[in-house]
């Protein structure tokens, strides 16, 4: 659901990428591959073991670099510049020993730059917002990907992203000063009152800009950056 809630980037190089989330496109491809479990290990060593045991692409069938390297393919063998090249073409997800890391969500206009951080911390600290999203099924692959694609158009998604902004209001009002500061406040509600109750987000503002003048320059991400600020009260930078 925070992939199509948040989504960000329908861009490249100022042009429609044809997804709402190209980011949410990616982090979905990284997460058919391995993560990096660092254990014991220096972060070095866990890298080299964690590379050689990913499957290389230069190889010439689907084996792990390492399988190549040591045994060899078709009478082939990797040289230096074949680890070069696999390691550069590596994106290697980290897990932490400690805390939480959420990757899940674009990083939203710097205007809003601080809603999902205030939607997280208090779903995550309130044992009754805890127990209701936990009562929710599964999202299955396809709906990932419809995250991705059109954001909240999808209207599961999008009943599901204004329960979420339904139950972190309450907390937040209820509790003022604990979760969010009164600018921080000020964000969420924009947030929410121009994106998520009309089913919509900030890669669909982007979208319709692109529609409307058939392409985006510099001087257009500046505007609704002023737009944006002006919503929240802030001036923009």
């Amino acid at each position: 659901m925070s992939e199509a809630l948040f989504a960000f980037s329908p861009l490249r190089a100022l042009a429609s990428s044809g997804v709402r989330s190209y980011g949410a496109d990616q982090r979905q491809q990284r997460r058919t591959n391995p993560e990096l479990e660092l254990g014991s290990r220096t972060p070095l060593e866990g890298f080299l073991d964690w590379a050689l045991e990913t499957p290389a692409r230069a190889a010439p069938c689907s084996v792990s670099f390492g399988v190549w390297a040591r045994h060899g393919v078709r009478g082939t063998f990797p040289d230096a510049a074949d680890f070069q090249r696999h390691v550069a073409a590596l994106s290697a997800g980290v897990l932490p020993s400690r805390g939480l890391a959420l990757r899940c969500f674009d990083g939203p206009p710097s205007a809003f730059q601080r809603v999902p951080l205030i939607v997280f911390a208090t779903l995550l600290d309130d044992p009754s917002c805890v127990q209701e999203l936990s009562t929710w099924d599964a999202a299955p692959r396809a709906l990932w990907q419809a995250a991705a694609q059109g954001g909240l158009s999808e209207a599961l998604l999008a009943s599901r992203a204004r329960r979420v902004f339904a139950l972190v209001a309450d907390r937040l009002f209820a509790r003022p000063g604990v979760y969010a500061s009164p600018a921080m406040l000020a964000e969420f509600v924009a947030f929410g009152q121009r994106y998520t109750l009309s089913a919509r987000t900030p890669a669909d503002e982007w979208l319709s800009h692109h529609a409307r003048r058939g392409a985006l320059t510099l001087a257009d991400v500046a505007a609704l950056e002023q737009l944006w600020s002006a919503l929240t009260g802030r001036r923009a930078a």
